[in-house]
């Protein structure tokens, strides 16, 4: 059983900001050009802090002023996560994850160190994927024809269009 003290201090953590860990996949476009794709992977609900103080102007100079840090509460999959394969999304901004601190509080609550990412190198959102956008719209022409599958001609039709999209991945 838990001291009336860390009871409180639990309760102190006021985690309403929801946050999404996605991964990044490797990949191409149509001309063979590397691409970085981003999949959501995980969601949590984080308390939010900007650096202030000392640690605020630490950040300032190294160019880091737009980091801040997102409590969470610990969960297995937090140990697969590292620098550079995942990175956060909150409230519609891209943020890399600089460190993760494993606070002492008997490994209940994890400080995730992030910084914002500029937009301009954000990647691109699995769902954005050309590939992904393609066979969505053939998925979408598929389930509203009713008639797809008692008729081969629209069958091999699809399956050709399929095969088209396939091909080079």
């Amino acid at each position: 059983m838990k001291p009336k003290a860390d009871v409180m201090k639990d309760l102190a953590r006021v985690r309403r900001r929801t946050i999404i860990i996605q991964k990044k996949i490797d990949g191409t476009t149509s001309i063979g050009e590397p691409v970085e794709i981003w999949s959501n992977w995980k969601t949590l609900k984080a308390e939010k802090t900007n650096l202030f103080g000392q640690d605020y102007y630490a950040a300032k100079a190294v160019g880091e002023e737009e980091t801040v840090i997102f409590t969470v509460k610990y969960v297995l999959f937090i140990d697969e996560i590292n620098t550079v394969e995942f990175r956060l999304l909150y409230d519609g901004k891209v943020y890399d994850i600089k460190h993760i601190d494993y606070l002492k509080d008997d490994d209940m609550w994890v400080k995730i160190k992030a910084l914002e990412r500029s937009m301009d190198a954000a990647g691109m959102n699995l769902i954005d994927h050309e590939l992904v956008q393609g066979l969505k719209v053939l998925v979408e022409n598929i389930l509203g024809d009713p008639d797809v599958i008692m008729d081969l001609e629209k069958l091999e039709e699809y399956e050709a269009v399929l095969t088209a999209l396939l091909e080079g991945w």
